[in-house]
């Protein structure tokens, strides 16, 4: 509720800032991950396009249904551990990742 004085556009300008924010940078970043890496081959490429997929599934999720957001935020905020082995997968992905991008030489063709 506002504070005597206060309309509502005054107080709501920031929350919707953040929202709008949090709502559009995700959704740039998928599209950009969709629209230039849309490659299903049958090797490690296919990985980015399935994040990139799961990203835009996650991100209508978030539209569609904020209050499953905010109960997996509650849960992992309440299991601290859940925390550290997410963590740990992102982690073990991303070395993944970094070792097929840059160090092991390309079976398929193609240029870096």
């Amino acid at each position: 509720m506002p504070a005597k004085g206060q309309d509502m556009a005054t107080v709501a300008s920031p929350r919707i800032s953040l929202f709008l924010a949090r709502l559009l940078g995700p959704i740039f970043v998928t599209i950009a991950i969709l629209l230039n890496h849309n490659v299903w081959v049958g090797d490690w490429r296919v990985l980015i396009t399935i994040f990139g997929w799961l990203a835009a599934i996650g991100g209508a999720q978030r539209i569609i249904w904020p209050q499953g957001t905010e109960a997996a935020i509650h849960w992992f905020l309440a299991n601290p551990t859940s925390l550290v082995v997410a963590g740990i997968i992102w982690l073990v992905i991303g070395a993944a990742l970094c070792f097929y991008g840059y160090f092991r030489e390309s079976a398929s063709g193609a240029t870096r």
